[in-house]
């Protein structure tokens, strides 16, 4: 029969040892809550969203062409997309 000193080595040397293995060891894994990918879903949405309306946007397109960035918006889509400014249409 074991002691209960070495039941509990025993534990700690098993969980170590599942530790040691790719991918077990819960403090180095980060786990996304169902919150957290909704969240995420929801700013990918958002984000596909924004690029609809400004693909036509004349001055989205001349503030691209001008600074030489696929990814520059004009003001008021910019405002909108950081939620500062009314929303913006096409």
């Amino acid at each position: 029969m074991t002691s209960r000193r070495q039941r509990r080595r025993l534990a700690r040397e098993g969980a170590a040892a599942l530790r040691d293995r790719p991918g077990w060891d819960p403090a180095r894994t980060a786990v996304e809550s169902p919150i957290e990918k909704l969240a995420g879903t929801a700013r990918a949405a958002a984000a596909e969203a924004m690029a609809g309306r400004t693909a036509d946007c004349a001055a989205c397109a001349a503030r691209r062409q001008e600074q030489g960035d696929g990814t520059a918006l004009c003001d008021g889509h910019f405002a909108a997309l950081v939620g500062i400014g009314a929303k913006v249409g096409r």
